[in-house]
């Protein structure tokens, strides 16, 4: 009797343990265990290895330009929004995780602004990850991503999805990886950065208005927009810029805090980080 005791005791141990090992993943494994399940090279595992083939998932991911448009090049230095997407019928739950790396394996880390339901870790290797914020009733995530300097060449993206069923196991769960390769678009970024050169913002912080001025001899059609960092858009405007001209965007209604300024014209697109501060 009491040996059969001990054996129950030490299966409640064994159980509770894995159970706690299974659950503490609902935060991101990059996040709760600081490893990675993309599939990127140099990981343990995927979320597919962990979660298995329950469901029948499927998972995409779509990098867009700042006017919707799915890409396959990066411009050196523009904004994009990374959106990555886990299919399964009759699941309760979605989880997923993120990685951007070079072709020689090293680490791009340029997501910022987070979606609700997707966090941002970066791990002692280095690596930058997105990944779920506790388990999402959503299947979609999204993040922004800003693209490297000139020269860094392609970039792949590592991605890994999960659907659950919320029994607090992996037993009946989902997964699966993809990956995305986004090449470098060299031309048009060297006239990006002449675009950046010519134009100015200022004062950051700005109080109640937020002055834009080029030094381009031609007058500038431009697209002004005002990103949260949660990645809403709050304001856009459309501006003609005048060599040494400033034109002012009113922001003495927007609450104080950090804000994305999107300055976009013939494809050519310009972020800047600006804190508004009353």
């Amino acid at each position: 009797m009491k040996k059969t005791l001990l054996s129950l005791f030490a299966l409640s141990i064994l159980a509770i343990g894995a159970q706690i090992t299974l659950t503490s993943y609902s935060g991101g494994p990059a996040f709760s265990q600081s490893s990675g399940h993309t599939g990127a090279p140099g990981e343990p595992q995927t979320c597919r290895s962990c979660h298995g083939t329950g469901f029948s998932t499927t998972v995409s991911l779509v990098v867009r330009d700042s006017a919707g448009n799915p890409v396959s090049s990066y411009i050196p230095g523009n904004v994009y929004d990374a959106e990555f997407t886990v299919n399964a019928n009759g699941a309760s739950g979605y989880g997923f995780q993120l990685v951007s790396l070079t072709i020689s394996n090293a680490a791009v880390n340029g997501f910022a602004a987070p979606a609700p339901n997707t966090r941002l870790v970066t791990l002692g290797t280095g690596r930058q990850y997105a990944e779920h914020l506790g388990v999402s009733v959503s299947n979609v995530f999204s993040t922004q991503w800003t693209a490297p300097t000139v020269g860094t060449g392609t970039v792949t993206f590592y991605g890994g999805g999960a659907a659950v069923n919320n029994n607090r196991n992996n037993g009946g769960d989902g997964g699966n990886t993809t990956t995305l390769n986004l090449t470098e678009n060299t031309t048009v970024g060297l006239i990006n950065n002449t675009l950046s050169s010519e134009l100015l913002v200022y004062p950051n912080p700005a109080s109640n208005m937020i002055n834009l001025k080029t030094t381009a001899s031609d007058a500038t059609p431009v697209v002004a927009q005002l990103y949260t960092v949660s990645g809403q858009l709050v304001f856009s405007e459309n501006l003609s810029l005048q060599q040494n001209t400033a034109k002012s965007l009113n922001v003495s209604s927007f609450k104080n805090g950090y804000y994305l300024l999107r300055i976009s014209t013939d494809g050519q697109t310009v972020d800047e980080k600006i804190l508004i501060q009353h």
